[in-house]
């Protein structure tokens, strides 16, 4: 069986690699000692940790020199269970001849790269069991983007307390945005070999990051840094986020002697001047844009009032009007394709009392 490698594989296996290989933590059976020699050199070492982050992110997608799964006989008695790769173990069983019915055979399954155990082997268990125990907030500040412009966007700690590592997908809109680099920055061990910037043109980055004893930070001490080209006018919130779409999103913290599996997502906050952004009037650009069946239209507001949102074509036909009143600030509208009847080239605008601003979407079939 040498298919879905990472199939019970996490950061946390590597937590408790580093840990066996420092002393800290000895892995307790011989079958997870054969788990974490990745690379099947018959000793586990650093290599194989790098080996096995790789695959976290997505770098590689299998093991060169190993497979998914190995089976150890299960009646072979280990003569030193805490040294088994110095052991030839069986991994297969020889039948010279068959002339008559046998006993059974039976195999213990060691998931490669799977330390602890949680590796699904049953195809009708559900494809993601795992249990939260709470969340770890990674904070961003809440801000709009300007077409053209450059931002340095960080990412820092909330409530970091007792982290042993964590990993998610960094996914965003690459139509909206372009992440052009991933800067480190106050957290130990964190450099550009905890990041994967091969799927930037999809619209993802993976990254993992681990260390040996827990780990806490002061609120707002900057993780990474992001460099962010904005190709459009948007809100940074609508098109960055974290997910589970390539590395599962998840945070590990220690807990006495156990340690909860925690979700990980980013928190969007305004503080200080950049709350001010919000409060213009501006009318940004439509997402997506060619559009098929739905788009959003976003805008801002210096103050609370009726606003007036027109959809026109090319000879200046109104297609679809929409008048509300809006709150200060942020404040967006889904368009649906069925209710325009139209395609090609539209404008919208935007207009109030004292304001009026006009863009151009496109409807395709």
């Amino acid at each position: 069986k040498d298919d879905d490698y990472l199939n019970g594989v996490s950061t946390y296996d590597i937590v408790l690699m580093s840990k066996h290989l420092l002393g800290v933590e000895a892995l307790d059976s011989p079958y997870k000692i054969i788990a974490a020699d990745i690379n099947k050199s018959g000793e586990i070492s650093t290599l194989d940790m790098v080996l096995l982050r790789k695959l976290v992110l997505f770098i590689d997608t299998e093991f060169s020199n190993n497979t998914s799964w190995r089976f150890v006989d299960a009646n072979y008695i280990f003569d030193n269970p805490i040294e088994p790769l110095d052991e030839d173990f069986p991994e297969t069983y020889p039948i010279n001849e068959l002339n008559s019915d046998m006993q059974d055979i039976d195999f213990v399954a060691v998931k490669t790269g799977d330390v602890n155990g949680t590796a699904i082997v049953n195809l009708n268990e559900a494809a993601d069991d795992r249990t939260f125990k709470g969340e770890l907030q990674l904070n961003l500040e809440e801000q709009l983007l300007k077409a053209g412009e450059t931002y340095k966007i960080d990412v820092k700690a909330k409530d970091f307390t007792e982290i042993l590592g964590y990993q998610f997908t960094i996914g965003f809109e690459q139509n909206a945005i372009e992440i052009t680099d991933v800067v480190a920055g106050e957290i130990p061990s964190l450099d550009a070999n905890n990041f994967n910037m091969q799927g930037v043109s999809e619209g993802v980055i993976t990254t993992s990051w681990n260390q040996v004893e827990p780990l806490s930070l002061d609120d707002n001490t900057v993780l990474f840094t992001l460099e962010v080209n904005a190709k459009q006018d948007v809100k940074l919130s609508d098109v960055l986020n974290t997910n589970s779409r390539l590395t599962a999103a998840e945070a590990y913290r220690a807990a006495g002697s156990d340690v909860d599996l925690m979700n990980l997502v980013f928190d969007y906050t305004q503080s200080g001047d950049n709350a001010e952004a919000f409060n213009v009037f501006a009318l940004y650009q439509n997402r997506p844009n060619p559009f098929k069946n739905e788009t959003l239209i976003t805008f801002s507001l210096p103050e609370s009032g009726e606003a007036k949102l027109k959809i026109f074509d090319l000879s200046g036909k109104v297609i679809q009007e929409i008048t509300r009143t809006f709150e200060k600030g942020y404040n967006e509208l889904s368009i649906n394709r069925s209710d325009l009847n139209a395609s090609g080239v539209l404008y919208y605008e935007l207009s109030t009392s004292k304001h009026t601003a006009l863009q151009k979407m496109i409807v395709i079939d």
